[in-house]
């Protein structure tokens, strides 16, 4: 459970990090952050999330939850970084601010080292609340996970 917990503070932090890495990144290339509703895709994102973290959803499936998205933003971000080897046209870079936000920030922070570390340590602190679910309610979460 310390190791969980410590996960999940360091989730957090990477949160608070991430919202002022946002904020950052979109002055530095001077792109707009709308204020405007959530799309329908994100608000089914947001409530993946809300499902995950309610009082009848267990520990495990929220842990599921939060490493599946991180795993797929891994695995999403190192699929764009397979591009950037044959982006047409470099000036873009300088041309085109989303871009060169994509290919100097967006794709080396979601593609770190550190990122991934994390990633793999949140993938094998869910393998072993998994396996230690095998009685009682836990085939029930293994289930609903």
């Amino acid at each position: 459970m310390y190791r969980t917990t410590d996960l999940l503070i360091s989730a957090t932090n990477n949160i608070r990090r991430e919202m002022s890495f946002f904020e950052i990144t979109a002055a530095k290339y001077a792109l707009h952050m709308s204020d405007e509703q959530p799309s329908p895709i994100t608000r089914s994102y947001l409530d993946l999330f809300v499902s995950a973290s309610g009082s009848a959803a267990s520990l495990l499936e929220g842990m599921v939850v939060l490493w599946a998205t991180e795993h797929c933003y891994c695995t999403a971000w190192h699929y764009a970084a397979s591009f950037s080897n044959t982006l047409s046209n470099p000036s873009s870079l300088t041309s085109e601010p989303h871009i060169a936000a994509l290919h100097q920030a967006l794709i080396p922070n979601w593609t770190s080292p550190a990122f991934i570390k994390f990633v793999e340590s949140f993938r094998s602190i869910v393998d072993e609340l998994a396996n230690a679910s095998t009685g009682g309610n836990g085939k029930e979460d293994l289930a609903r996970c």
